[in-house]
């Protein structure tokens, strides 16, 4: 028995220095986490840190599971065979790949956080496969460069701690017990299943359930990001399965009772021709924070000029936090999913409804300019699949315009959208989409104005309001400033200001749509709660055509319908109205707050995005 003992010892002793070494790891990360962040958490008390480190216990636990298992198989195999140092090379090549990965994961996490307020997800990765360039061009190459330095160096030191706590070096193979000792590994394995289930409930473990606390940033500082990112890999395609509230009838009832299927004709048309040129420009980051009209500071002061000459729909929201998001809600009346991107699946944006199909039916032909690479996260395919013709991009600009980290300036952009406009003679009316990106982080512009020299957030955008104001004259002194209808709108929630709460939804997604232009017949401020998803329904019916397709959103001058406004982040689903937000579902942690679920707006919310995801499972 003492000799069997002996036999196992060391084994058992290098399982726990791996599964404990990854465990010890994941808190020293958090703690990193939280002093990187000071500044999030700095009305948190000692108790309340340390209690995100244990509630975070579990997901650290399951993580260390996963992470361990391999190296349980090499265990139970190692007391049969004779070449120790064969075991050796497999334990170290599988230690020297993934803890690399590991590392990755970690400080990609730390990095990101600040930006988009929620654990790692797979969201990254799509952005990086898709363009390498352009999902690192928020970044100076010294700060990849030093970023990269620090990864080799921890991942290297972490490699040699491990080799070095496992006992590589002293391996020996099994003279006797070898049995026995494979037995106890093969159980020891087996026991991994428990943390990387969660326990024995009937419930799997996730991401909820490291939440305990109503302040986000906590429940965020106890989420283990590298299972987080292993959770949302996991999750991708089963769309029929996600956000299940309600029997299928019953969501389908409750959402055919809020459709808005009627066009809807105003006695006064929001346009005064039937068939104007129609300009969509989508503002890079805006919101209504930057607009002195709407109780921001004064930034986007050509965008507030223009607003108080037109139609400004004051309590709009945008559908999420990203652009390849966003594009679908304005374009294609599709609301933003909180943990996918429809513009990620080729296959499925062939069937989505598209203003610019919709309007090529009617004889529109369609131009879309964008000056960055438009195969960053499958945007070129996305704009060859809804239907336009004519796409300019960086690639159709001289080399030396491309002065910025993401591409063309917005200044460029505008000259070339505009003298391209002021040339075309014919009659044929004109769908134009313009997409700016200059007020994208880092924030790289060839323009310093005074007042912002010290914010380069505020002076991008500074920048890019002066280039919008220099288009938006440059047609009104032309002679296709009678036929125009320019809408501007935000792409997602901006940048400015960065916000307390993560889960403050009105603070995060208010922006501005602002319509323009000699063909536009209604002016003022509206102050009805809408959507970028109702953009589709409102313009078809201007001009008349069949919206029917577009059945998330309604006419956003339908003053006999309900309104409300979905928005959405890996975080949370939401609906506004014009009481503020009505219901709110908190994604990470599966349930809705201040509520049990059960109110009228909580259904109309779970119906929404119910009906939502099985539209996109059946793509």
């Amino acid at each position: 028995m003492h000799r069997s003992f002996m036999a196992v010892r060391p084994y058992l002793r290098q399982f726990f220095a791996l599964y404990l070494g990854w465990i010890a790891l994941f808190i020293v990360a958090k703690i990193a986490f939280m002093i990187f962040y000071h500044g999030l958490y700095a009305g948190c008390s000692f108790g309340d840190l340390c209690s995100a480190l244990i509630h975070g216990l579990r997901l650290d636990l399951a993580t260390a599971g996963y992470l361990s298992a391999l190296p349980a198989l090499f265990l139970i195999a190692q007391p049969w065979i004779q070449s120790t140092r064969a075991v050796g090379i497999c334990v170290k090549v599988y230690l020297a790949v993934i803890i690399p990965v590991v590392v990755l994961i970690l400080m990609a996490d730390m990095a990101l956080y600040g930006y988009w307020d929620f654990k790692l997800d797979i969201t990254p990765l799509y952005y990086f496969v898709s363009s390498p360039k352009s999902a690192m061009a928020s970044t100076s190459m010294w700060s990849v460069a030093g970023a990269v330095i620090l990864w080799v160096a921890l991942s290297y030191g972490l490699w040699r701690l491990f080799v070095r706590l496992l006992g590589l070096r002293r391996l020996r193979s099994a003279e006797s017990g070898r049995l026995t000792s494979s037995c106890v590994m093969l159980f020891m394995a087996a026991l991994l299943f428990i943390p990387i289930r969660g326990g024995f409930g009937v419930a799997t473990i996730n991401l909820s359930s490291a939440f305990f606390s109503n302040n986000m940033r906590l429940n965020h500082a106890a989420v283990n990001p590298v299972f987080s990112l292993l959770y949302s890999a996991m999750h991708q395609q089963n769309f029929d399965r996600m956000f299940r509230f309600m029997p299928e009838d019953e969501a389908a009832e409750i959402f055919a009772e809020n459709l808005d299927a009627v066009p809807y004709t105003l006695a006064d048309s929001l346009v005064n021709i039937s068939r104007p040129d129609i300009y969509m420009i989508i503002l890079e980051s805006f919101s209504s924070h930057l607009m002195p009209s709407q109780g921001g500071i004064p930034v986007a002061t050509s965008l507030d000029s223009i607003a108080s000459t037109g139609l400004l729909f004051t309590n709009a929201y945008a559908s999420s936090f990203r652009t390849d998001r966003a594009v679908t809600a304005i374009l294609n009346g599709f609301p933003a999913q909180p943990n996918t991107s429809l513009m990620k699946y080729p296959e499925k944006t062939r069937h989505i409804p598209s203003l610019a199909a919709s309007l090529a039916d009617a004889g529109y032909v369609n131009h879309y300019y964008y000056g960055g690479d438009a195969s960053f996260a499958n945007m070129k395919s996305y704009l060859l699949n809804t239907g336009y013709t004519d796409i300019i991009t960086q690639d159709d600009f001289p080399k030396s315009y491309r002065s910025a980290k993401w591409g063309v300036t917005d200044d460029k952009l505008f000259e070339r959208a505009l003298d391209d406009a002021l040339a075309r003679t014919d009659s044929v009316p004109e769908f134009t989409v313009i997409q700016t990106l200059s007020s994208h982080e880092p924030f790289d512009v060839p323009y310093v104005d005074p007042v912002y020299a010290d914010s380069p957030q505020l002076n991008a955008f500074r920048f890019t309001d002066n280039a919008l104001a220099a288009y938006i004259n440059g047609l009104r002194d032309s002679e296709r400033w009678k036929n125009a209808l320019i809408v501007l709108v935000p792409d997602h929630f901006g940048c400015y200001p960065s916000v307390e709460d993560p889960m403050d939804v009105v603070m995060r997604h208010h922006i501005p749509i602002v319509m323009t232009g000699g063909a536009l017949n209604r002016y003022g401020r509206i102050d009805t709660p809408v959507s970028q998803v109702d953009l589709p329904s409102t313009l078809l019916d201007a001009v008349g055509l069949d919206r029917s397709r577009y059945d998330f959103g309604r006419n956003m001058l339908n003053t006999e319908i309900p309104h409300f406004a979905y928005c959405s982040t890996p975080s949370y689903v939401a609906l506004v109205d014009s009481t503020g937000v009505a219901s709110l579902y908190n994604v990470e942690n599966d349930r809705f707050v201040d509520s049990d679920g059960t109110s009228r707006s909580d259904s109309l919310l779970g119906a929404y995005v119910q009906s939502l995801y099985d539209r996109l499972s059946n793509l």
